[in-house]
This record gives C-alpha cells, structure tokens and sequence, in this order.
C-alpha cells in the first residue's frame, strides 16, 4: 500500500505539495499517478478526476484507473499547526493500491468510516504531520497505516456511506475510467463503420453517374411535313 499526503511548511518555499511517505526512508515529493493522469471523456470533453472535487473542501474520493485503486480524503483541519502558520492548514491523505473487489470493499468501509467518524481522522492525520526545515512537514505513517487496518476491521451492519452527516459537509466522488482497450476498439469499429459508409456513398454515385453516361441519348423524330 502507498501513501501520500499533502500539506505544507511555514517558508514561502514549501506552499502545499504531495510528499510520498514510504515504509523506510526517507520521504520524497511526488504525486499520486491515478491524480496526475486519470481522465475520460463525457459529453466530447475531456475531464480529470482533479475537476471532480475541490481540496480546500472536505471530500472523499474512491478512484479506480489503470490497475490502481485510491482512497483519498480531502481538508483535514490541523489545529496547532494553523497557529502557528497563521492561516488555516489542511492535510490531505491518500491510499493507493492495487484494484481488485477485495480492495474495493476494504476502502468503502474505511470510506464511510471516515465520513462518520471525522473528527476521529482529522486528528489523527493531524497529530501524524508537523513542520520540518527541510521539506516543510514530515509524516509518521505508522498512524496512518493502522488507521486503515483498524478502520477495515470494526464490524459493521451496513458498509455504505451514510449521507445524514451534516457536520462537515464532505463531498463523495465515485469515479471509474473507460478501460482503454476498449476505447481503442470503439474508435476502430467507428472508423471501419464510417469508411464502409463513405465507400457505398462514392460507389452508389459512381453508379449512378456511369449509367446515365451510358445511356443512350434519344433520337428525335423527325416533324411530319405539311401537304397541302
């Protein structure tokens, strides 16, 4: 499992940036591909899964592209650090693994976990992000790990996201691209559809040119003469 986070530091330098928080080592600036590159199109436009929802907002996002399955979650108010930034800070996290149904039930349930219990997450991303001279903030993944183990493993009757929470309002994203090769496929049999029909077209013309050229012309009888 992959985990990112986005946040920032208190020199002008260190504006909101993802950090890419590896199980050993150190932490290195880098953005989740499924945020960089996912799109499809809808109604002849090409749309990205960052225009699905807005960052400074608390959102949910569930992803599915390419192989990969994220679970993302927007605006997490941090406290201590907003007063010392002295403008409000936010956390966002983000879980990327591999797509499969198993891992699609897991971060549904993390998801409406999430959604239910807010506060509870807010603090602990909170507690697991500072500030560092270096990078402009440091994250302790080991909290943010166990956060999706434990929230995985609480037994629950119904593992959908509620919508009567109204505090905070958090915005839920589905999102699921086209599977390329089928994309490709669709424009091939389109292509192959549209020559086939320009082909009869042009051939239905020639056709027809060819017969009246062929065709004939008509004699004109000659007008009978006049007696007297």
């Amino acid at each position: 499992m992959e985990i990112y986070v986005q946040s920032c530091g208190v020199a002008q330098e260190h504006d909101y940036r993802w950090l890419k928080i590896p199980e050993e080592g150190q932490a290195y600036p880098e953005i989740p591909r499924i945020l960089r590159q996912a799109s499809r199109i809808e109604n002849g436009s090409k749309v990205r899964l960052t225009d699905m929802y807005e960052s400074q907002e608390p959102s949910i996002v569930m992803a599915r592209d390419n192989g990969e399955l994220l679970l993302l979650i927007t605006a997490l108010e941090a406290m201590e650090r907003t007063k010392v930034y002295g403008r409000q800070v936010r956390n966002s996290v983000a879980w990327v693994t591999q797509d499969s149904e198993v891992n699609k039930k897991i971060a549904s349930k993390v998801a409406a976990y999430a959604k239910e219990n807010w506060e509870n997450l807010r603090k602990i991303v909170d507690e697991a992000v500072d500030f560092d001279d270096k990078d402009g903030f440091r994250v302790n993944r080991e909290p943010l790990e166990k956060y999706i183990e434990d929230a995985a493993n609480i037994n629950r009757q119904d593992d959908s996201i509620k919508i009567s929470s109204v505090e905070p309002k958090i915005d839920l994203v589905y999102w699921q691209t086209v599977n390329p090769r089928n994309i490709k496929l669709t424009i091939f049999f389109a292509t192959v559809i549209f020559i086939a029909l320009v082909s009869v077209i042009v051939l239905t013309a020639q056709f027809i040119i060819g017969s009246y050229l062929q065709e004939p012309p008509q004699q004109q009888q000659p007008s009978p003469s006049l007696t007297k």
